[in-house]
């Protein structure tokens, strides 16, 4: 089973130059636990995620989105395999993995959304 059966599309990404205490008030408001970063083009620059934020709890009204975020995320491809997804997540402790196609940003896959999965079968 791929990343297409999991993977949300409609996408909230952020930029990294916004403050990160705007992510923070986005994040609690909508209920999102991450954002991909993009940049002006709409490449992929980072994630971050409510995690990020709360290790900077405190200090989020001087830093920018690109202080708290993490610049080298692990990436996957919409065509990938669901189990490897969640291998990934389970060996690298993270909770989130943007999909990029053709080198764009396509959709992310959250354990939430392999969890939602699991709950299905």
């Amino acid at each position: 089973m791929d990343l297409r059966v999991v993977m949300q599309s409609d996408l909230v990404s952020v930029l990294p130059h916004l403050p990160a205490v705007k992510a923070a008030e986005v994040m609690e408001q909508q209920g999102f636990r991450h954002f991909p970063v993009v940049d002006e083009n709409n490449d992929l620059v980072g994630v971050v995620s409510q995690l990020d934020l709360l290790r900077h709890r405190g200090q989020l009204e001087s830093l920018t989105i690109k202080d708290v975020m993490v610049q080298t995320p692990l990436v996957m491809a919409p065509g990938d395999s669901v189990a490897d997804a969640a291998g990934l997540m389970i060996t690298h402790k993270v909770s989130c993995i943007p999909l990029l196609e053709d080198g764009k940003l396509v959709g992310i896959v959250t354990t939430i959304d392999l969890l939602s999965l699991l709950a299905r079968m």
